[in-house]
Parts: C-alpha cells; structure tokens; sequence
C-alpha cells in the first residue's frame, strides 16, 4: 500500500538550484572586489549602524526607516535591483563594508565573546536558582541570533531585549514557587 508513495531522494534534481545559487553569490563577491579595486567602494567605518535608530517610534514619530538593505548593497556593490525586490545585507556583508576584510573574522570573534559570556551566565544563574539573571542574559543572548538580520536590526533587538528584561525583572512577575535560597553545595557546583 505505501510502497509507491515514498520517492527516493535524488540529489541531481536539486543540484542546479544549488549552483545557481552560489554562482550568484560569487558574482557579488566578484562585483564588491572589483569595485574595491576601482576605488568605487569606499569603507563606511559603522555608517550601517546609524545609533539613532536606537530611539523608539513612539518618542520619535517621525523617525526615518532603518531597513534598506538593497540600497545598501547597490551602492556598495554596484548592483542594480529589480523594483520590490527584497534584499538582505547580512552580518558578513556589513562587517566588510564597514570595516574590510578584517571586519568578519573580528566582528564574529565579538559575537561569538559576547555570546558566550551571556550564555556562562545564564547557566551560572539557573544553576543557582536566579531566574532574574537566567531572565537578563537569556532576552540579551537571544536578541543576538538573527543570523539573517542586520546589525542596525541586532542594535534595536538587544536595546529592546534589555529593556524587556528589565521591566520583566522589576514586574516580579516571573517570582519562583519556592522561596528558599540556593544552598552553599549549590553555589559551589556552579562556581566550577
């Protein structure tokens, strides 16, 4: 009954997508390089990252957008888009033009630092009962995995998550059932 209804995976189906695909990643790649070396494509040294963009709507009704990857890929990289076609930047992309070829190695190295030190304490605060701290790290560490986002994008979540996590905090609404404290064994496992 079933034998006819299950297909067999064949990778050649899929393989031309998967080609087309990266020969189009190569040609941007190739595209900012050689406008890098025409001296078309000058560094912005944090320009993507405008720090207003911090500053919620309901303060500044009038704010202008933030989004706009396409525009800043065609004019980085010289490339022209179809109208309504939407285009995302990327962590990889913004830290090179903002910063060259030293910008991706050193700006994931950041993450990745940032990263794991929310993450030891969030641990650290479940280990020893502290949902308020699991609560803080936990907001900041996640507002950080937007792997597809821009960094203006990652700027407002993280401003955005520690506020929440303030407020969540100060609230009490997240007050544990038990209210003992954490024995010393408890605090020494976590220490280790």
């Amino acid at each position: 009954m079933y034998r006819n209804s299950v297909r067999t995976f064949r990778p050649s189906l899929r393989l031309p997508s998967i080609v087309d695909a990266l020969r189009r990643a190569g040609s941007g790649d190739r595209a900012v390089r050689a406008r890098g070396r025409q001296g078309l494509s000058q560094l912005w040294y944090g320009a993507t990252v405008p720090l207003w963009a911090i500053i919620p709507r309901a303060f500044w009704p009038d704010k202008p957008p933030v989004a706009g990857s396409g525009e800043l890929v065609s004019e980085f990289a010289g490339i022209t888009f179809a109208e309504g076609t939407s285009v995302g930047t990327g962590q990889v992309l913004e830290f090179y033009m903002n910063f060259g070829m030293a910008g991706g190695p050193i700006g994931f190295a950041g993450f990745g630092f940032i990263l794991m030190r929310l993450d030891r304490a969030m641990s650290h605060a479940l280990a020893v009962g502290d949902i308020d701290g699991a609560m803080k790290s936990g907001l900041l560490g996640l507002s950080l995995l937007m792997p597809l986002g821009s960094l203006a994008e990652i700027l407002v979540s993280l401003c955005a998550a520690f506020v929440m996590s303030q407020l969540l905090v100060r609230s009490k609404l997240f007050v544990p059932s038990f209210t003992q404290r954490p024995n010393a064994t408890m605090r020494m496992t976590a220490r280790r």
